[in-house]
């Protein structure tokens, strides 16, 4: 079973020791991907059973300014939908309504940031966290989450996705995107 793949046959210890890990790096943004003068952050990727990614992301979002900008891209059907200074409890509502389509379908990302920090579900289901500092760092210690030098070859890509797309979860996005008031980014 892959590093990623962190289900026992029989399904249980699901959150064992070692399971839940994470791989920091400094890296520089190209400039087109930020107005911030230091272009440098701390990107984190952080491995451990989807569900428990999308609660974390609901988790630290509390760590977030009350304000947060949302991105959310649908693979499948290739909608992608984005809005900016949104109140970050409806941001927080909505990520607790759609965590179960996240880990059920998987080839969804859900960014929600500041000018500071950015916590991303990749379609992968991997939590991605960009930030001006390293204070992430210290919340993943706390949750128990093993630090790593680098992260395991990834076993599942978006590209594997059966790109039939699904009615339910087209529905589901769609709802999330109106709660919010996203507005759908077309071309």
């Amino acid at each position: 079973m892959s590093e990623l793949s962190v289900m026992t046959p029989d399904g249980g210890s699901r959150f064992r020791a070692g399971t839940a890990w994470y791989a920091s790096q400094r890296v520089t943004l190209s400039p087109e991907n930020t107005s911030a003068r230091n272009n440098a952050v701390v990107r984190t990727i952080v491995g451990a059973p989807a569900e428990r990614l999308v609660d974390l992301l609901h988790a630290f979002c509390v760590h977030l300014d009350p304000a947060v900008d949302v991105w959310m891209r649908d693979l499948r059907s290739g909608r992608r939908w984005r809005g900016a200074l949104l109140p970050l409890p409806d941001a927080r509502d909505v990520i607790g309504r759609l965590r179960y389509t996240i880990t059920a379908f998987g080839g969804i990302e859900l960014a929600v940031y500041t000018d500071q920090d950015q916590l991303t579900i990749t379609p992968e289901l991997l939590l991605v966290i960009d930030a001006r500092t390293d204070r992430w760092l210290y919340h993943l210690d706390a949750e128990g989450f093993e630090s790593r030098e680098v992260p395991p070859d990834p076993t599942w890509r978006p590209h594997v996705v059966a790109r039939k797309r699904d009615a339910q979860l087209e529905e589901t996005l769609w709802v999330a995107a109106e709660r919010l008031g996203l507005e759908e980014v077309r071309g």
